[in-house]
């Protein structure tokens, strides 16, 4: 809807706004950097990183390595990733440096702030123990503030405060879980253009924090932070980034810092101890108000306790005395000495992009869940149903014939409209005098329990709870396979599977069949049955409907399902399935015109817009006017989550992680209870949760992922710990608990979770379930080898795993993949190589590779010459080994 942001000016215009830069290097509109000229090619530009980031460009330099611009490959977006300088590493432990490493990242990633760069992801680049270190964080756009004042832009005291509240903001929630930034200054703060004219604060590079239990590992001597914003106490405490701010502040009212040197040693001197300058004095022809000025002397102060007890404190000071009055400096000054900072500084800033990355394909699908009987949605964004007149008289069609036991299937690209056509399926359906019967498909991980859905189609089925007693019990049928099926569904809670798989599975379609004819016989007449993303059941349920409804259904009776992708068994003599895409540029306008601008409300030629696009931009122009909205369906959805007060971003990580809670469930998870109500309210009138009396759940799981994705990792980890800890005393939640243990901590416990989890589905026949719970292992492996917080052992055992069920199911390449990657962990002259390589010329076979299968027997039979080199000389080093110790003895 709309064109993606671009420069409008001519040939070097700003990419940002339009304009030109004229001679300067900076943009005196917006204050962005000037594109760099092309360089020579960087090694790493094309290359693939930890398997999922794709390096693009390069967009800065610090001290500690390059920052370069991403693609997350299994997500499609863009995101900056910081990749440490091979040369870093030559003149450094790199021990030392990767410990210190991982733990500044584990630090940066607990920080959850709209105002502090997300960490998203971190460790080694590759699996090899030497692969470089690695960073990636959310991908900003905006100038820093550095740009801004370099390019001599007039700041008024309004934006000067707005800035500076937002800033800290962002430390005040730093400083609420221990840790210090050290290095505040206007490079690392970028200003984010996403509130229409305002700035939205970014503060980056936490990379130097600390807790102040873990300065120790600060080597000696070295100075932490850069001179001219540094306190002078050395002490990593709250008051050393209060007083940089104090330093920015006046240069925000000055032009220039307020002490400045040939050295760094210098500098860090006339911060100890010269008197504080007044920017009133020294600036002025500025006029620079009084009660700012005062501030700003207070903010500086050389002794701590006489400045601002806290953030918060500091904020208010500054947002009072610029609110005491209009102001904008008459003029502006460049600053000399930006040339090259002094010696001393260490650390490197993130930098920000020099251009805008390309939108990434919108992904989404209609929202609202089938039994929410009052719309998430107000009136006045209630849209009708368009461009779908040959699909309701197909399905009309295809209703109105006598009923025949078939199978109606909508599918489509997330944001197609499924759920909002299955809704009018079921309309018709009752206009045409048939029953329906709704049943909602359980959102979140709850999920990754097996038999979750079958229990809740049976149950809904039969008229009862899923929690009825008497559904373990058989529920009375006299059938001996319809008792056997109940019993396993329900009374299992999915500990264990029944002996044989398959009769296991067979005595579930018959308890399926058995519950559908009771409902058929309280209907008295034609039934619907709709069901919304079937591909998103747990394994053995999505199996049991299929087979069940497949194997031929009850003439009256008719299913009614959606999911993303065309079924495999399309081709089925009782299956009516129908694709549906975004709608066409005609209709699309004719929709959103009724909510926006013109230019907003026409997206490009020839392309096919999604209903859930169309749902979001009404409700962006409902909540923001006078701003132009992203033209992709991801895009618009990450802005409108970034909007959101802090609290709320929590609270929607929070049902993320869940799913589906009582507000109750989040104030648990969030550890706190102010403010939950309020954003649990402004979700829900947002749209992103739906609300059925005090339980809440996600209303569409695009808004669960957009949140996540946008979360920092520690923040993450620890709503996947509080998730564990309510249903670790269950022995009947293996999955859930395997589910959440290996994303909350990859220890050996969750591993051994990971495994049963496994086995329990293997068990039930469900073999893509099992492989999708040993992938989960094999990523949280590869992720905790990667953040040296477990050796290369761990991966090659659930690679091993995970290889082994790919084969036996038949996916081979899939197989060799993994092999082929755990083999680069294992050194040449190690048993476990050789039994890898068998394993890989096994899989060559099964590829029907012969000379493949031949290469690796080879490279199997060399290693195991290696290893018995190695244990021949193993044995002729000890008896002289002891020789010589039993000589030093005597």
């Amino acid at each position: 809807m709309g064109e993606p942001l671009q420069g409008v000016g001519a040939p070097g215009a700003c990419v940002l706004c339009g304009r030109g830069f004229g001679d300067g290097a900076f943009c005196a509109s917006c204050g962005a950097l000037r594109p760099a000229a092309p360089t020579a090619p960087d090694p790493l530009i094309g290359a693939v990183i930890a398997d999922r980031y794709e390096i693009l460009a390069v967009i800065n330099a610090g001290g500690m390595g390059r920052v370069y611009r991403a693609t997350q490959r299994s997500l499609d977006r863009a995101v900056a990733v910081k990749v440490i300088e091979p040369l870093v590493l030559d003149g450094m432990d790199g021990d030392d440096l990767t410990v210190r490493f991982m733990r500044e990242a584990r630090l940066a990633s607990a920080l959850n702030h709209p105002n502090v760069v997300s960490i998203l992801d971190f460790g080694r680049a590759g699996t090899a123990v030497n692969a470089p270190l690695f960073l990636a964080m959310e991908l900003l756009t905006g100038p820093s503030l550095q740009n801004v004042l370099e390019s001599g832009v007039a700041l008024p005291a309004a934006r000067v405060a707005d800035i500076l509240r937002q800033v800290l903001a962002a430390l005040g929630e730093a400083h609420a879980l221990g840790i210090t930034h050290r290095d505040i200054k206007p490079s690392n703060i970028v200003l984010e253009a996403r509130r229409g004219d305002a700035d939205h604060v970014k503060v980056i590079d936490f990379g130097i924090a600390r807790l102040g239990m873990e300065r120790d590992i600060t080597r000696r001597g070295r100075v932490m932070g850069t001179p001219h914003y540094m306190a002078p106490e050395t002490v990593a405490a709250p008051s050393v980034d209060l007083y940089a701010v104090g330093v920015m502040l006046f240069e925000m009212l000055c032009g220039r810092v307020p002490f400045d040197a040939a050295s760094a040693v210098e500098v860090l001197r006339l911060h100890a101890t010269s008197p504080r300058p007044d920017p009133r004095k020294v600036v002025p022809e500025r006029h620079v108000p009084a009660a700012l000025a005062e501030v700003c002397i207070r903010a500086m102060a050389i002794d701590p306790a006489a400045r601002y007890p806290d953030a918060l404190a500091l904020a208010e000071a500054i947002t009072d005395a610029a609110s005491a009055g209009p102001w904008t400096p008459r003029h502006s000054s460049l600053f000399p000495r930006r040339a090259a900072a002094p010696a001393g500084q260490v650390g490197g800033a993130l930098g920000t992009a020099d251009t805008v990355p390309p939108p990434s394909p919108g992904v989404g699908r209609e929202g609202a869940p089938l039994m929410v009987l009052r719309s998430p949605v107000p009136p006045a964004l209630h849209m009708p149903t368009v461009g779908r007149d040959e699909h309701i008289a197909w399905t009309k069609d295809l209703l109105s014939r006598p009923p025949e036991g078939g199978v109606i299937v909508w599918w489509g690209r997330t944001g197609a409209g499924r759920s909002r056509m299955l809704r009018e399926t079921a309309s018709i359906a009752l206009r045409d005098g048939r029953h329906v019967l709704v049943v909602r498909t359980e959102r979140g991980p709850a999920q990754e329990v097996g038999y979750t859905s079958l229990r809740r189609i049976i149950a809904r089925l039969l008229d009862v709870r899923a929690d009825d007693p008497r559904l373990a019990d058989g529920f009375g049928a006299a059938e001996a396979p319809v008792r056997e099926g109940l019993r396993e569904a329900f009374g299992s809670s999915g500990v264990s599977a029944g002996g044989d798989p398959e009769a296991t599975r067979q005595a579930l379609i018959d308890a399926l069949r058995w519950a559908s004819g009771r409902a058929l016989e309280r209907a008295g007449g034609a039934l619907l049955v709709a069901l919304d993303d079937v591909d998103r059941m747990d394994g053995i349920s999505r199996a049991c409907v299929w087979d069940f409804v497949l194997e031929g259904l009850p003439t009256p009776l008719t299913f009614a399902l959606t999911c993303e992708n065309v079924p495999a068994r399309a081709s089925h003599p009782r299956v009516r399935d129908k694709e549906l895409t975004g709608l066409s540029r005609a209709d699309a306008h004719g929709l959103v015109s009724q909510a926006g601008r013109a230019r907003d409300s026409r997206p490009a030629s020839g392309r096919r817009i999604s209903p859930l696009y169309i749902e979001q931009y009404r409700r962006w122009r409902a909540e923001r006017e006078k701003e132009r909205a992203p033209a992709h369906l991801e895009e618009i959805v990450t802005a409108r989550v970034h909007a959101l007060a802090p609290m709320s971003r929590r609270v929607l990580q929070a049902m993320a992680v869940v799913g589906s809670a009582t507000s109750d469930r989040v104030v648990d998870l969030l550890d706190r209870r102010e403010g939950v109500d309020d954003a649990w309210s402004a979700l829900s009138g947002a749209g992103f949760l739906t609300l059925d009396g005090d339980r809440g759940e996600i209303s569409h799981f695009i808004f669960g992922q957009v949140a996540l994705d946008g979360a920092p990792a520690g923040t993450v980890q620890a709503l996947h710990a509080r998730a564990l800890e309510a249903v670790e005393a269950s022995p009947a939640m293996v999955e859930l608990r395997a589910h959440h243990a290996i994303r909350a901590r990859a220890d050996l416990a969750a591993f051994v979770l990971v495994e049963q989890a496994a086995a329990l589905r293997a068990g039930r026949g469900d073999h893509d379930g099992a492989i999708a719970s040993l992938t989960d292992g094999y990523i949280a492996a590869r992720t905790s080898f990667a953040r040296a917080e477990i050796d290369a052992q761990g991966c090659v055992v659930f690679g091993r795993k995970l290889a082994a069920a790919l084969h036996a199911a038949g996916r081979t390449d899939q197989a060799h993949g993994v092999l082929s990657e755990i083999l680069q962990t294992i050194p040449p002259a190690d048993a476990a190589r050789i039994e890898l390589l068998e394993e890989l010329a096994r899989v060559a076979k099964s590829r029907g590779k012969p000379e493949e299968e031949a290469r690796w027997r080879r490279e199997a039979l060399e290693s195991r010459e290696e290893v018995r080199t190695s244990v021949r000389r193993v044995r002729q080093v000890l008896p002289a080994t002891a020789d010589r110790r039993g000589a030093q003895r005597r």
